[in-house]
């Protein structure tokens, strides 16, 4: 066993086994991927930290309407 392996976050040493088995999500699982992905607005919103209604729902709610992609776009609170 190399010290990096004994000294892994989650790797347990005395049992020889990976402590983490599996990963519990938080939130919502989206139904689809983010918006963000395929609009031509996502370079300007990432680098002026902007969010819009498409990814406001998708945060939140897991899904989003076509329709409202890079509309509203607003300040990421």
């Amino acid at each position: 066993m190399s010290l990096y392996d004994h000294y892994s976050i989650g790797y347990d040493a005395d049992f020889q086994t990976d402590a983490f088995k599996s990963v519990d999500i938080i939130g919502v699982e989206s139904e689809r991927e983010i918006p963000c992905d395929t609009c031509p607005m996502a370079a300007e919103c990432e680098s002026k930290m902007l969010d819009c209604v498409a990814a406001r729902n998708w945060f939140h709610k897991g899904n989003f309407e076509d329709a409202n992609i890079g509309r509203l776009r607003r300040a990421c609170k």
